[in-house]
């Protein structure tokens, strides 16, 4: 179990939850979202990571966490969300889901509504709180990451990927007034195949949705990546001066300062910007 209660010391604070979404399945967004994670947690973040790819999570096989709890124990339990919430090896608290959990695959409004109101009474408790959510335009999805402060949607050059990721883009602004979203392009060959695979994205968003998400950058497509997944570390951790891994560290750069974070305030904590979108 994590220790939290530290922060009866620090006070309300206002932070930022970040969802990290896919139009599709196979573009690598967990493994996005986990290593973004430990590198704001190596900046010195308090940081959680919430797995809401309910009913197919596998993050905690990410991070190296064996859960005595998930968020099933919580919402249909009656478990204390802070006796769920699981230190990892990797530095990063963990909320995990449940693997094949019908109930929480299918939550419905009601169970979407409840969900979010626990991650938003952890909020006062983390720098920055990262989930994961699953794949695709379902409602669980769409739903949950349409209630973030900053989504992070996470395509590859391929067609189909792009396919989906506008369709997702779509979703997000049209039905669930999301404003503020950076684009990943994981997997790309060269810095000019992910700002092409980014521009054809923005084409058809700008023509047909008046939106243009934030470029956030590419992710190299690396041998150190499966490499990394198959030794169940984290990309960050095995192979910290590899190219997809500074992809991942200039990503979190301009999280931290251009879209998702803008600093600490007097105190040293970060704050968030979300106060100036509102």
């Amino acid at each position: 179990m994590a220790d939290i209660t530290f922060l009866r010391q620090y006070g309300r604070k206002s932070h930022k939850i970040i969802a990290v979404t896919s139009g599709k399945g196979g573009v690598g967004k967990t493994n996005v979202t986990a290593n973004l994670a430990l590198v704001m947690a190596d900046e010195g973040m308090k940081t959680l990571v919430v797995d809401a790819d309910l009913g197919l999570s596998n993050m905690d096989l990410v991070l190296g966490a064996i859960p005595e709890y998930t968020i099933r124990d919580v919402l249909f339990g009656g478990i204390p969300v802070e006796e769920a919430i699981a230190e990892t090896r990797s530095g990063v608290d963990l909320l995990a889901a449940s693997a094949g959990d019908e109930d929480l695959a299918n939550l419905g409004r009601d169970g979407r509504h409840s969900f979010m109101e626990l991650l938003e009474s952890l909020r006062e408790y983390y720098d920055i709180i990262f989930m994961d959510t699953g794949a695709g335009v379902h409602s669980n999805v769409t739903g949950v990451a349409g209630k973030a402060d900053y989504i992070v949607l996470v395509t590859t050059p391929e067609p189909t990927a792009l396919s989906s990721a506008y369709a997702m883009v779509k979703i997000l602004h049209a039905q669930h007034d999301v404003a503020h979203m950076g684009i990943v392009v994981n997997m790309a060959a060269s810095g000019r195949e992910g700002l092409g695979a980014y521009n054809a994205l923005i084409r058809l968003s700008e023509r047909f949705l008046a939106f243009k998400p934030d470029y956030l950058g590419h992710i190299y497509q690396d041998p150190s990546v499966p490499k990394a997944v198959h030794s169940t570390y984290p990309l960050v951790r095995v192979f910290p001066r590899s190219a997809a891994a500074r992809s991942i560290n200039s990503i979190a750069a301009k999280l931290r300062v251009g879209g998702a974070l803008l600093g600490r305030d007097s105190t040293g904590h970060y704050r968030s910007g979300v106060e100036s979108w509102l």
